[in-house]
């Protein structure tokens, strides 16, 4: 009889462990926007290392697997601007899609003018198998790495790919730019 007892028991705990964890996941999810909105205002008032905290306090929280990529992108960025390079590239290598976290990777080499890594880490990737609004950066980032170890050819090439990969007019403007340079 007490083991039919600990068992319903243990039944009703779970069911209610897990509906706590439904609700929890909910909670957060609903508070995402604000939480990123909050990280997001501690890093344009000069405090990148708390916004990359807090960024990767929301990843870490139950949230959408988009949004945990796009909070540990976030703290990638905010670590490297608090020039912490190792755990901004951590973060980066947390990102669960590999085209996300290969683009995040790529941008924080730009940023960093690591263009020889930055060439080695994209060698292999197909830019056209990605989500679309990684595409054009990603090829934008090549394009400057190609430009910088002296392969005009290569560079002009991933410019005009990045160029026929966006609808942005910002993007169109500063890829012409760059063109017109070479």
């Amino acid at each position: 009889m007490i083991g039919l007892q600990l068992a319903i028991a243990t039944l009703i705990w779970s069911a209610s462990t897990a509906w706590a964890d439904r609700n929890q996941a909910i909670s957060d999810r609903a508070a995402y926007p604000s939480a990123r909105a909050a990280a997001l205002d501690l890093a344009q008032k000069g405090n990148p290392e708390a916004a990359a905290a807090e960024f990767l306090r929301l990843s870490e929280s139950q949230i959408k697997a988009e949004q945990k990529n796009n909070a540990l992108f976030n703290a990638a960025l905010c670590w490297q601007i608090a020039k912490r390079p190792a755990e901004a590239m951590e973060a980066a290598r947390k990102i669960s899609s590999p085209p996300f976290s290969t683009a995040c990777q790529m941008e924080l080499l730009a940023r960093s003018a690591k263009w020889g890594e930055l060439l080695t880490l994209s060698a292999s990737e197909d830019f056209k198998t990605w989500p679309d609004r990684l595409i054009s950066n990603a090829y934008l980032n090549r394009a400057k790495a190609h430009q910088a170890k002296g392969d005009t050819d290569a560079a002009k090439a991933d410019l005009i790919l990045a160029r026929e990969s966006t609808v942005s007019t910002r993007q169109k403007a500063k890829i012409a730019t760059l063109l017109g340079s070479m």
